[in-house]
């Protein structure tokens, strides 16, 4: 904000063009009465072309809902697919166990398996 430029500009325009287009975009949750917790991990195998580094993403739904998602290049590199599917089970289950626990909290024991 103190040394704003045309470059600022043309980025904040760019912006507001793409939110002016895609307005009708959204995420929609329907009202369920199941609280159990859905987990869903997977990884490519070097799927970047520059770099050599895998990707791992997860998402976690309540009553098919989803509310907690990621998707990142993972630190290390994998020698084969099942290793990077391992290091994305891995980032995914450390994210499950902090979701378990704060629905623990919020009384929604999860009893059974995710």
């Amino acid at each position: 904000m103190q040394s704003l430029s045309q470059i600022h500009f043309v980025a904040t325009k760019r912006v507001l063009r793409y939110l002016k287009g895609t307005l009708e975009f959204g995420m929609h949750f329907v009202k369920s009465s199941s609280v159990k917790l859905i987990g869903f991990s997977d990884s490519d195998l070097a799927g970047s072309d520059e770099q050599i580094m895998s990707t791992s993403s997860y998402c976690f739904a309540i009553g098919g809902n989803i509310f907690c998602w990621n998707s990142k290049k993972q630190s290390v590199v994998a020698h084969s697919t099942t290793e990077a599917e391992y290091i994305a089970a891995y980032v995914a289950a450390k994210q499950l166990i902090w979701l378990r626990k704060m629905l623990n909290d919020l009384d929604f024991d999860q009893r059974s398996p995710t």
